[in-house]
């Protein structure tokens, strides 16, 4: 059953997100390309019943070769929002690949594997801290991403890029890494 809260809620966020159009135009058509299901929300009584269940499907877009290409060549030059997520969501691919959790995604190709988790540790952060205007002075104090006006923008991606971060990390065996003992 539906309480009336439920239902007030759900035209507040349907009236949030027509604002958004006019607001943040870039944003709202980011949304409208990696996550449809946000715009087209609609409350029915129906879905309160059905539990929610994660939609990884959407964060592990196949990205090509030419695609690959062209982050590599502007990862560092010209960073964006955009290229940034990129780059984010072929690695979660990877990652889920190397899980052997995604079977959709074909990185069978271990140089194209290489270079998304080479561009990722290499590339990535000094990437973000140009997208939100950060200084890496080492002389500044510490740095705090959520003041910039940017964060918001990316925080999810930088959350699920550590995550995956981790889940590869702790598959590493540290002797394939370092090498054996001497």
């Amino acid at each position: 059953m539906s309480s009336d809260s439920e239902v007030e809620e759900a035209s507040i966020h349907a009236a949030t997100l027509k604002k958004l159009k006019y607001k943040d135009p870039d944003f709202y058509e980011f949304l409208k390309e990696n996550d449809k299901e946000l715009l087209d929300f609609k409350y029915s009584e129906s879905e309160d019943d059905e539990p929610e269940v994660a939609n990884d499907e959407e964060s592990n877009i196949k990205i090509s070769a030419k695609k690959l290409t062209y982050i590599k060549e502007n990862i560092s030059s010209a960073p964006t929002i955009k290229l940034c997520k990129a780059l984010i969501s072929a690695f979660k691919s990877a990652v889920n690949q190397a899980d052997g959790s995604d079977k959709k995604i074909d990185m069978s190709n271990s140089e194209f594997f290489n270079d998304v988790v080479k561009l990722c540790l290499i590339d990535l952060v000094p990437a973000l801290y140009k997208v939100l205007h950060l200084s890496a002075e080492p002389g500044k104090k510490k740095i705090d991403p959520t003041r910039s006006k940017v964060w918001k923008k990316v925080q999810m991606s930088v959350k699920s890029y550590l995550i995956d971060m981790l889940k590869m990390i702790s598959r590493l065996d540290l002797r394939t890494v370092c090498g054996p003992p001497s």
